[in-house]
């Protein structure tokens, strides 16, 4: 088992580099460099699952060494649960978004699709291996080679200025990120013997709580900007609509998670357990990032940035789920660390999913509309009901609506919470009550905003002729959305089979952390959903409720059009004003003298991070570079003069 599982793992990583590098052979022939590019990522992707299954079912991790990549290093993979948990989800939403790009990318056919492909795969195989290695130097390699890839895939539309600028706003925050992730591994390799996993782990045990609490911040903060959480967060909304529909999801659903597979792996798995404050100040940020991004995409009218607000909330969400296990850990209560761990990675995996699925609706729904602007949709359900019955799952999944996969995990949080308020004492207690009351106002604002997305793309009136004329997708479109809104319902009425099999990962890490049941609802909620939808059919047939009568909408003898119907930007804005505080809209109403009814108004929002913190330091940067600017003379022995003198510095430093 453990050569098979090795070798469908190496056909797998050549699947991918054959899947970016033979469709530049034909990069003439688009439509023949996109098949070859997305069958080969799709054997790729099945080879993946298929050695991550193998992985999963080992009873004990295995290391093997690959090879001398240079003095001192060595490629590395370390199978164990952890790693093929991440792998099966990458591989199993990879498959599914390679059989959607077979027809999606077809819309990009005048653009190098062959570009694409090589990017594409590549950046795949990355995120493969990255998930596998045991080596820190090697864990960098792949981490920036994930993330250099991933951004020719944002900026694939390089013509459009917004992209360019979304591509370097991304590539700058997540090398911000990677500062932080280099500065706590170097800091970590003074104190161990080779930079192993192995031998940072056994380091970690002898070092003093100071030491461990520096590589944690470095860690959180490096980690915490790809994963987007709340203030790093600014490139994600810009990225993610910005780059195509299927990289999109991708970035969502799996690589965003690759910054939370490296606080289990670095801070959980090898550092070990920390002190309150840890878990405290994780928690602290995924209420706060919960609650902002759900705000935030409440005011989108574009449904791309909308979802990328909700990756945030989302990514808050699992942030709450690994705070609360890091204070569990601390009160050496690991059952209960152990569960909210538990519910963090199933939150993990049924993100990937219901998020996936929407990002790939709002791709097929942009494109035939030919805008993301939800205020030029509307009657879709009628010439789509399909993706309208696709979204809808989503939507209701992501919404936390039983018995869909998304209640499942955030039920396992909010226990955690309410067990939290019963073991914590003074002023955690009072943080430990304030914490599910924070959980369920995200979800009852990520229920109105998806009201909001349903109601304004799907019913009423078409508000465009695009959407008055919109038909619906073909089957390559239609398949993997509709796989995975079945994988919604699925993973909601497994969700205790799930919990048991995510709780031997953390078995895996350390044996205290052991849970025997898990108290879940979702099959009962499915039940009595079941029952009362069955009596609803019969009685209906018997008293004859379901004979329709069509008749035309009344109006108070007015003719009814798209402009009297509710708009995203009117829905919203009760909830603008009850958070002006922080969301501070700009108003603007301007008056046309010579026609007294031509009034015009708007809103904008001034985004308090980008105001308040980001713009600062630009400003302080642009200002300090101008002062500095004479160091740059031009001069080559001005140059060999710094080069001396730094020299000189580190030599007295390390003497």
């Amino acid at each position: 088992m453990i050569d098979l599982g090795f070798i469908l793992f190496y056909l797998s990583v050549g699947f991918y580099i054959l899947g970016a590098i033979v469709p530049l052979a034909f990069s003439k022939n688009k439509t023949l460099s996109l098949k070859i590019g997305s069958y080969f990522g799709l054997t790729a992707s099945a080879l993946g699952f298929m050695s991550g299954v193998f992985i999963f079912l080992l009873p004990n991790p295995i290391l093997f060494n690959l090879l001398v990549i240079a003095p001192n290093i060595v490629l590395q993979f370390y199978f164990d649960k952890l790693c093929a948990f991440f792998l099966l989800i990458l591989s199993a939403i990879n498959f599914l978004i390679m059989i959607y790009s077979l027809e999606y990318m077809k819309s990009y056919l005048n653009d190098n699709i062959a570009k694409f492909s090589f990017f594409y795969n590549l950046f795949i195989c990355s995120m493969s291996i990255l998930f596998l290695v045991s080596n820190s130097i090697t864990f960098l390699i792949f981490w920036e080679l994930m993330s250099i890839l991933s951004y020719f895939l944002v900026t694939f539309e390089y013509r459009h200025q917004h992209v360019r600028k979304a591509g370097f706003f991304y590539i700058f925050m997540t090398h911000f990120g990677t500062v932080f992730i280099i500065s706590g591994l170097l800091y970590w390799g003074t104190f161990s013997n080779g930079l192993s996993f192995d031998a940072m782990k056994i380091a970690a045990m002898h070092m003093s709580m100071f030491s461990k609490s520096i590589i944690f911040l470095c860690f959180l903060i490096g980690f915490g900007t790809k994963a987007g959480i709340v203030p790093l967060h600014i490139w994600l909304p810009m990225a993610h609509p910005s780059a195509p529909s299927n990289v999109s999801a991708m970035m969502s659903s799996v690589m965003i998670k690759t910054a939370i597979y490296g606080i289990f792996r670095f801070v959980i798995d090898m550092l070990g357990v920390g002190p309150i404050w840890w878990g405290s100040v994780i928690l602290f940020i995924g209420i706060a990032s919960s609650l902002i991004g759900v705000l935030y995409a409440l005011m989108e009218h574009d449904i791309k940035k909308l979802l990328a607000y909700h990756s945030v909330e989302n990514i808050g969400i699992i942030f709450m789920g690994v705070g609360l296990g890091a204070i569990f850990s601390s009160m050496s209560l690991y059952t209960f660390a152990a569960i909210a761990y538990c519910a963090s990675l199933f939150h993990v995996l049924n993100h990937a999913v219901f998020k996936s699925l929407l990002f790939l609706s709002a791709g097929s729904i942009s494109k035939i509309i030919g805008t993301r602007d939800m205020e030029h949709y509307g009657g879709l359900i009628k010439n789509m009901p399909k993706t309208a019955l696709s979204f809808l799952i989503g939507s209701l999944a992501i919404s936390a609506i039983p018995p869909l996969n998304g209640f499942a995990s955030e039920y396992q949080i909010y226990i955690s919470m309410l067990n939290l308020s019963y073991f914590a004492h003074s002023y955690w207690k009072l943080f430990a009550i304030l914490s599910p009351v924070a959980l369920i106002l995200t979800g009852a604002l990520a229920a109105a905003c998806f009201v909001k997305a349903f109601s304004v793309s799907f019913l009423a009136l078409p508000r465009s002729s695009e959407a008055k004329n919109a038909k619906e997708p073909n089957l390559m479109i239609i398949l993997p959305e509709a796989i995975l809104a079945f994988s919604c319902i699925l993973l909601g009425l497994l969700a205790s089979n799930i919990l048991f099999y995510i709780s031997k990962i953390l078995l895996q890490i350390d044996s205290n952390f052991n849970v025997v049941y898990f108290q879940t609802t979702n099959l009962l909620f499915f039940i009595i959903f079941g029952i009362f939808f069955s009596l609803s059919i019969i009685f209906g047939k018997i008293f004859g409720l379901f004979e329709i009568r069509k008749v035309p909408t009344w109006g108070c003898g007015i003719s009814l059009n798209s402009k009297m119907e509710y708009t995203a930007a009117s829905f919203s804005q009760p909830i603008r004003r009850t958070y002006s505080f922080f969301l501070r809209p700009h108003r603007k109403i301007t008056l046309n003298p010579a026609k007294p009814l031509d009034i015009l108004f708007s809103e904008d929002l001034k985004p308090p991070f980008t105001t308040y913190l980001y713009s600062p330091i630009r400003k302080f940067i642009l200002n300090f570079s101008i002062k500095m600017r004479f160091l740059q003379s031009g001069y080559v022995h001005f140059y060999l003069a710094y080069i001396f003198i730094t020299l000189v510095v580190l030599l007295l430093w390390y003497r």
